[in-house]
């Protein structure tokens, strides 16, 4: 029986980090282009980690943190609510 074929745990670690950014930027009222400007990054990167597609280092991840003037531990907050959410409905299907 062929495996099914499922997101690599760190893609999906990637894509919570980036959505809890997105998340907090719009909450913010602010623009990609800000936050990215005000962390020092080059606005595509910037996109690209909201999209999950950039896996930005320690240093980069703590200047978008002071960025959104938010916290580690409100972004870990928000990852660990995406992550379970998609465990939930990965799982929901399986006996």
């Amino acid at each position: 029986m062929p495996r099914q074929q499922s997101t690599p745990p760190h893609s999906l670690f990637l894509e919570a980090l980036g959505t809890a950014f997105r998340q907090i930027r719009r909450e913010r009222g602010e623009s990609q282009a800000d936050v990215a400007f005000t962390a020092g990054i080059h606005f595509t990167t910037y996109g690209k980690i909201e999209r999950g597609k950039e896996n930005p280092g320690f240093e980069n991840q703590a200047q978008i943190v002071l960025a959104l003037e938010t916290s580690f531990t409100h972004v870990g907050e928000l990852v660990d609510g995406f992550l379970e959410g998609r465990t939930r409905k990965s799982s929901a299907g399986n006996p």
